[in-house]
């Protein structure tokens, strides 16, 4: 994948992964939904072999991901593609935050594959929790006791 490693900070740099961009294509225009769940399959199948030593952004028909511990001025100017001309999007969002209680990393950049959240991604275990203790409750029409 086409980077420019100086113009990002020097930490960054130093605990940058080695990236692949993989472009894969089918005969069949009309794949659309197929297409996509058998990439979706083969990211979880490469994420569950490889779980130690590799990371898939993206595998996707839809989107483009990009990833990294970059400040939000450092993407374009890190992935060099990003400034091609012929590189032409509809939309590009950019999340950008301080870790609040972990130190940032480019593991714990956020994907932003199909959804973003507005919170920490350590607390979803305790969300679900009180969740599946609040559910019967819910179910049954009642509202729960905060």
């Amino acid at each position: 994948m086409p980077v420019e490693e100086n113009e990002i900070s020097a930490l960054a740099r130093r605990k940058a992964p080695y990236m692949y961009q993989m472009f894969i294509g089918t005969p069949n225009e009309d794949s659309g939904l197929l297409l996509d769940k058998e990439l979706y399959q083969l990211r979880k199948g490469i994420e569950a072999k490889l779980a130690d030593s590799a990371y898939v952004a993206s595998l996707s028909s839809q989107t483009l991901v990009y990833k990294g511990m970059l400040r939000a001025k450092e993407v374009s100017a890190f992935y060099t593609d990003l400034r091609d001309e012929r590189f032409v999007s509809a939309l590009a969002l950019v999340h950008s935050r301080y870790s609040t209680n972990t130190f940032p990393s480019w593991e714990r950049a956020h994907p932003n594959r199909m959804i973003v959240h507005n919170g920490e991604v350590n607390t979803i275990r305790g969300n679900m929790s009180w969740f599946n203790a609040k559910a019967r409750r819910l179910a049954d029409g009642q509202l729960p006791n905060y």
